[in-house]
């Protein structure tokens, strides 16, 4: 059995569902889930296979899709290091931060509480890592007369949490070398796009993943004699849906990887919870079913654990217990249980050669990501404050604004989108000569340079670049970016999302300011 490692890095905003009782609030969960990364790749297959409808007919997508290879969930990670669930048998005193485990210790000290959430450990520290989310409040304009006017006519209004850009999630594929090889030489790319969660296909979803090299699971090496702490990563579903008792459920599934072993019921830290979900292509929702809680552990005791034993036990953990293993539930680890002291990512240090330094890892990365946000719309504005200089002479011009964003496209993932765009309009040009799309073209410009030049030419400068001086130079942008080793040229912000970002704005916001100015109609 090997695995994968699989990056991904939130490109959209991102909201992955998670259950809400409040039907005007769309919460969002904190991490990827197996089911959408096994998504997103199948996704990728059927395109480089070009099976479009006929994927279940394909031997090769039920093996690797529906057959032993594992989709793990993709949790946010620190240095490339995923995080894990808090387990519940963890407690943190009140004022020191000192850790008390009771898989270790039989009775708890006074003063200590116990922890939830998501922490990585960094130098023997148990550190909590939160997820960056960000509210949206969205008006409903769904019918034609209500996109026109730029609001709800009947007042419907909803809100949104998401996950906010920039943020990196780690997670694994899982299976046999030979499954894993298949799947490999199916994908053309190790690093491509895709779109995940609700709204995917408007302003939300687009991330980018990156496949690592198929690699070797890590080994297992218990401690102690005869008791080996297990901590549960994704939630385990037993075969049958329910649970009476945990400690009975945990032993009953783990005797038919381990023979002879048992499970500790006083060692045993668990939540049950309720399973289900929304399956797009039947129409309807799964059967509610029990599940075991991500962050459970509990202590496998066996009198003697020999090496059979621990190959077993790699296969129980890795290959995941109980149902829908291919979505990355039941997934497992070791714990030791030998953390002492609750950390602070901030204090985790990274070394940097510039006489001044952020120090702290993730408040680099963090800052990093702010930094390009603010860029990206800063371009934004640009591209506001341009399509209104040109709002009078864009009258009617609606399907021409439309048009372009059409050849604009999506986002590309080889940062290719100028070159494309400019070869479409060379293309349109030549064979639509004195057509309206034609004289727009020669016609509407931006800083006194017409779209043709602009566009036509993929060596153009672009007109937001004496913006884009001036605004290095405003709230010390450009000393910023030297603290943070952020070097971006002129034909660096004249190409790839940066272009993308201005002339994807400038375009919509034309294409707003064309049917205003037609009054409507």
């Amino acid at each position: 059995m090997k695995r994968i490692k699989v990056t991904i890095t939130a490109v959209d905003s991102l909201i992955i569902t998670s259950s809400s009782g409040d039907s005007v609030l769309t919460s969002s969960a904190n991490y990827i889930p197996g089911t959408m990364l096994r998504g997103i790749i199948a996704g990728k297959y059927i395109k480089e296979k070009n099976l479009v409808l006929s994927a279940h007919e394909d031997e090769g997508f039920r093996k690797l899709f529906f057959g032993k290879i594992n989709y793990t969930n993709s949790l946010p990670s620190f240095n490339g290091k995923a995080a894990i669930p808090v387990p519940f048998s963890v407690m943190k005193h009140k004022s020191t931060g000192e850790i008390q485990d009771l898989l270790v210790n039989d009775s708890l000290m006074p003063g200590f509480k116990n922890i939830r959430g998501l922490a990585v450990v960094c130098e023997d520290k148990l550190c909590g890592i939160s997820v960056d989310k960000s509210m949206s409040f969205h008006m409903s304009r769904s019918s034609e007369a209500e996109r026109i006017a730029g609001k709800s006519l009947d007042g419907q209004v909803f809100n949104y949490e998401s996950i906010s850009p920039g943020q990196v999630f780690v997670g694994e594929i899982i299976g046999d070398e030979d499954n894993l090889k298949e799947l490999m030489s199916s994908i053309s790319q190790k690093t491509f796009f895709g779109r995940v969660g609700r709204s995917r296909f408007t302003q939300y979803g687009t991330v980018r993943i990156d496949l690592g090299e198929i690699e070797d699971l890590e080994q297992l090496h218990p401690q102690g004699n005869n008791q080996i702490f297990v901590h549960v990563l994704a939630p385990i579903i037993p075969q049958n849906g329910m649970i009476s008792s945990v400690a009975k459920t945990l032993n009953d599934m783990c005797q038919k990887y381990l023979p002879g072993v048992k499970v500790s019921a006083d060692k045993v830290f668990s939540q049950i919870i309720s399973i289900d979900n929304f399956v797009n292509i039947w129409g309807m929702k799964r059967p509610r079913v029990q599940a075991l809680n991500a962050g459970t552990v509990f202590a496998l005791e066996k009198d003697q654990w020999t090496a059979d034993d621990i190959q077993k036990l790699t296969i129980m953990m890795y290959g995941g217990l109980g149902q829908r293993t291919q979505e990355g539930f039941g997934q497992m680890r070791l714990w030791a249980g030998d953390i002492k002291q609750v950390g602070n990512l901030a204090d985790i240090s990274v070394t940097d050669k510039g006489t001044q330094n952020i120090k702290s890892g993730i408040a680099r990365k963090l800052t990093q990501q702010v930094v390009k946000r603010f860029i990206l719309e800063q371009l934004k504005q640009f591209a506001y404050k341009d399509a209104l200089a040109i709002k009078n002479t864009i009258r009617g011009k609606t399907h021409f604004f439309a048009r372009l964003l059409q050849e604009l496209g999506s986002l590309d993932v080889t940062g290719n989108n100028r070159l494309m765009l400019s070869d479409k309009v060379r293309a349109n040009m030549a064979e639509r000569d004195k057509s309206p799309y034609y004289k727009a073209m020669k016609q509407i410009s931006v800083h006194e340079r017409v779209f043709d030049e602009l566009l036509e030419d993929s060596s153009a400068e672009m007109p937001y670049i004496e913006d884009w001086h001036t605004a290095l130079t405003r709230n010390k942008l450009s000393e910023l970016m030297a603290i943070l080793d952020m070097k971006i040229s002129d034909k660096e912000i004249s190409n790839g999302e940066y272009f993308y970002t201005y002339w994807y704005w400038l375009f919509r916001y034309c294409r707003k300011f064309a049917v205003s100015a037609k009054g409507g109609r």
